[in-house]
């Protein structure tokens, strides 16, 4: 694609939140303007005709991958491709789970149960609760519970692999090199920023559009608002020898009311106090 002869010079991405970070990058490091959508799953039908008409529009379109049964079908990632050829690519949501193996949701008639996490909940800790299990018992499954993932390594980047096989745009290769080197996670979707800016320099050098990499690389907005650190049998299993915190960056538990917990800013956990949190959303809630 001659992306000068092109008479619209819009780059529409659809997906999650790292579609709402890649549209920040190619703004900053990209040469053309980027027509904004809300995320996937904030869309409603009463959003299809806007969204369309975006997609009409776009002189490029990067549209994270989805499931053939996604329920807004009009935004279905390989039917997506298959209206717009020759100017959509379809990317992967980037997701690791392998340094805290099955980070979950826990999901109530009300929605997403809140956590001093957020929306993320400890399989070990869940687990431990579940089991009658005591505080105390909880984060000695949180520290070495391998949680039935004997290579979680390995696990997360097959899961990667099989969902990049409808992609046109790879990133298990990379995520692959890089986390052994640095953890380069903050959460198991919300991957840090060189990572999303390599996704983003491999977006534009399939559509052969204009990408400063240095620009966006200095993009300052981070995932960062909840960040885990790696399990402690992770670390051993592997051999990591990157700097590894046990601290939790969450969120202040401001009151629990049955299953509605109300929650305030940020707020460093050591594990033993996360317990005794997620204990106390977990004895109103479930």
């Amino acid at each position: 694609m001659n992306w000068t002869e092109n008479k619209v010079s819009k780059i529409v991405v659809v997906g999650n939140c790292q579609a709402q970070f890649l549209e920040g990058v190619f703004s900053l490091a990209g040469a053309h303007a980027v027509d904004k959508i809300p995320p996937n799953f904030t869309l409603t039908a009463a959003d299809r005709d806007n969204v369309l008409r975006k997609l009409d529009e776009a002189a490029v379109i990067f549209i994270q991958r989805t499931a053939e049964e996604y329920q807004l079908e009009w935004l279905r990632s390989r039917p997506v491709a298959e209206r717009y050829a020759g100017k959509t690519w379809i990317w992967p949501n980037v997701y690791f789970d392998g340094y805290f193996p099955n980070t979950r949701y826990i999901y109530l008639p009300s929605g997403k149960l809140q956590s001093p996490l957020e929306d993320y909940h400890l399989t070990p800790v869940l687990q431990a609760w579940q089991q009658k299990q005591d505080e105390a018992q909880a984060l000695a499954r949180l520290h070495e519970d391998p949680c039935g993932t004997p290579d979680p390594f390995g696990a997360s980047l097959q899961n990667l692999r099989d969902r990049e096989n409808d992609c046109t745009v790879l990133m298990s290769d990379y995520v692959e090199k890089e986390i052994y080197k640095t953890k380069c996670f903050y959460t198991p979707n919300h991957p840090h920023t060189y990572i999303l800016v390599e996704l983003a320099r491999r977006l534009a050098e399939e559509a052969q559009i204009p990408f400063d990499l240095q620009k966006a690389l200095a993009w300052p907005y981070h995932l960062d608002k909840i960040d885990l650190p790696v399990f402690q049998w992770v670390i051993k299993k592997y051999g990591l020898s990157f700097p590894v915190g046990s601290a939790y960056k969450g969120v202040c538990v401001e009151g629990i009311d049955g299953p509605k917990v109300a929650l305030g800013g940020t707020c460093t956990y050591e594990p033993e106090t996360l317990v005794q949190k997620f204990y106390g959303v977990y004895r109103a809630a479930l």
